[in-house]
């Protein structure tokens, strides 16, 4: 076996564990002095710790196209949050101009009935006035048809 830290796939695509030199390893363990079943140990340990836990290129190239696919998705949203944001300015622009336009029509109406309201005074207090004017007018004709008689009235009072 050779250590190798090249990224290896199998046949069906899928990545292969880490390559540890197993012989190799067991030979160094033993030329400092571990005896056969020490070097053996120590080394199946640490191919196990390897294959099992060492990020191959294979493990890393596969997050890293899992983060382009997720900055694909990212990107996409933002591009969609934007276009809501959009939206949203568009529709807020809207509502404000309908609201002008509603208060513009109502202040239009109310300044309509503010007009008509103050015709139909004016056309009250003329009524009013004329028919004050005709009161009067009724007022000194009984009042010169009656001073005759009321003046006599008081003379013969005062004799």
């Amino acid at each position: 076996m050779k250590a190798t830290n090249e990224m290896e796939t199998s046949t069906s695509g899928n990545p292969k564990p880490v390559t540890f030199d197993t012989l190799s390893a067991a030979q160094g363990l033993r030329e400092i002095g571990f005896d056969h079943n020490q070097a053996e140990g120590v080394v199946t340990t640490i191919s196990a710790a390897v294959s099992q836990t060492v990020a191959t290129k294979a493990d890393l190239a596969l997050v890293h196209k899992d983060n382009a696919l997720v900055r694909k998705d990212v990107d996409r949203l933002s591009t969609e949050v934007d276009g809501l944001r959009k939206d949203v300015d568009r529709l807020r622009k809207d509502v404000q101009k309908d609201i002008e336009a509603v208060e513009k029509s109502l202040n239009a109406k109310i300044e309509a009935s503010e007009n008509a309201l103050r015709q139909e005074m004016a056309s009250l207090h003329d009524k009013i006035v004329i028919k004050l004017g005709a009161l009067m007018v009724t007022m000194t004709f009984l009042l010169l048809a009656i001073a005759p008689f009321y003046l006599r009235w008081v003379n013969a009072l005062l004799s």
